[in-house]
């Protein structure tokens, strides 16, 4: 489904290697999936180059220590059972993600469901053929659809494969819930209909997939429902689903490890350990950051090598009475000489001085080279207010080198429809404050202080 096909894209961007595959003649592309599937995927493809130097710092850190990067939570919190899971990880030690696994659909329940006589759910029809013909081998009464019959029989007299199945009756959805949207599961093909107008048409051969129907269901009404069903070979399920027409939010639990933990998406902070759980729209990924961590980001690309990487961007989260730390890696991309010394190291620290108000920003002496290395380079520097200090906080000035400096300082007000890390329209979680630096040679270091008031 479209649903299902974007929760995989956001996964994806966020992870090492970013290749739909598919099977069977399906399409791969986001534009089949629709117009939500190919802003999603944009917004979430723009992202992740941005993120390229993160991705490449820790694939060279992995190349030299064998450390992963996608890091799992207890390789940095090992003494917290919680860090033992598998289905969210770090990027770096700052960036915490948790893909969701699980959508807004959901099987019918037995109490929707009515055969044509008014019992609890559905006639139900084998054939001990393909094509629905001559008369049922079984017939009983099934309280849901909602098979995996995994190569067995699944009435008498009928076989483990190359069958056929009819179920009728009436579906009512409970006005508690709402208007509704059906869809099928199924291995390897399934038509639906209701109120005589057929709404799936997923007839087989095909791998199991989903489809969903073309009319919303209306609550606290009674509808005609027939469900044919058709089994080749191999897989054989069936499953009758359903979501909220009005939206498709999935709900995620995750654990935070020890810290200040920043939503990436609404700037709420959040002070770990702790378990939460969330309701997450289509086009978002919990994704969370922890307070003092500083990521270099690069030039939005439609490629890796579209643009060199300048200026760098500096996304920088402080934490009061903290030193930061992160680590620009780069090299020529395209050999294997980082393997005999070719490659350059940048640190950037970054502290904040709770008491003056101030962000303290140095920015390294490029130490080390390869072919093609820039000799100059301008970064720009953005301030995420750090979690503790005042909302209406303003500008008071930039120092460069101890130095007061006429670099203006911009504030980007919160922009809800940003995406995470160095959208230039600002940032969803809260105001940021850019500075701009110049070209300049990066043989010197720079040490930035901004001032707030």
């Amino acid at each position: 489904t479209t649903e299902q096909y974007i929760r995989w894209i956001e996964y994806g961007a966020l992870s090492p290697v970013y290749r739909p595959h598919c099977t069977h003649n399906l399409e791969r592309m986001p534009w089949v999936f629709g117009p939500e599937a190919e802003r999603v995927a944009r917004r979430f493809v723009d992202m992740r180059y941005r993120l390229l130097p993160v991705f490449y710092a820790a694939a060279h850190q992995n190349y030299e220590s064998g450390s992963p990067l996608l890091r799992r939570l207890d390789l940095d919190y090992p003494r917290f059972k919680e860090a033992q899971r598998d289905d969210e990880y770090l990027i770096g030690h700052g960036i915490l993600v948790a893909p969701v696994l699980d959508g807004s659909l959901r099987a019918v329940p037995a109490d929707w469901l009515k055969t044509p006589n008014g019992e609890p759910g559905l006639q139900a029809e084998y054939f001990a053929n393909t094509d629905l013909s001559g008369k049922p081998a079984s017939q009983r009464v099934d309280r849901t659809l909602d098979f995996n019959w995994d190569g067995t029989s699944p009435a008498p007299k009928v076989p483990g494969t190359d069958f056929s199945a009819r179920w009728t009756g009436t579906i009512e959805v409970p006005k508690s819930a709402g208007d509704v949207k059906l869809a099928a599961l199924a291995d390897d093909g399934v038509r639906v209909w209701i109120d005589g107008q057929r709404v799936i048409d997923a007839w087989g051969p095909h791998a199991a997939s989903t489809t969903e129907a073309s009319i919303t269901l209306t609550a606290g009404q009674p509808h005609p429902l027939r469900v044919d069903y058709l089994q080749l070979n191999f897989g054989d399920v069936l499953k009758l689903e359903w979501r909220s027409a009005a939206n498709r939010t999935a709900r995620r639990t995750l654990w935070l490890p020890p810290g200040n933990w920043i939503n990436a998406w609404s700037g709420a902070a959040t002070r770990g350990p702790i378990t939460a759980t969330e309701e997450v729209p289509l086009d978002e990924m919990p994704i969370y950051i922890k307070s003092g961590t500083v990521l270099p980001l690069a030039p939005q690309m439609q490629y890796t090598g579209e643009k060199p990487w300048n200026p760098i961007t500096l996304d920088v989260y402080p934490s009061p009475g903290e030193t930061s730390h992160a680590t620009l890696y780069e090299d020529d991309t395209l050999t294997t000489a980082y393997r005999h010394g070719a490659f350059r190291n940048t640190i950037i620290t970054v502290s904040a001085d709770d008491a003056a108000k101030t962000v303290q920003v140095n920015i390294g002496v490029a130490e080390g080279t390869f072919t093609g290395a820039l000799l100059q380079r301008a970064w720009v520097l953005r301030i995420h207010s750090p979690v503790d200090w005042p909302k209406d906080l303003r500008p008071a000035g930039v120092k460069i080198n101890g130095q007061n400096s006429s670099l203006t300082i911009h504030r980007l007000a919160r922009a809800q429809t940003a995406m995470p890390f160095g959208d230039k329209i600002g940032a969803p979680d809260g105001d940021v404050f850019e500075v701009s630096l110049p070209q300049a040679p990066v043989s010197r270091s720079q040490s930035v202080e901004i001032a707030f008031k």
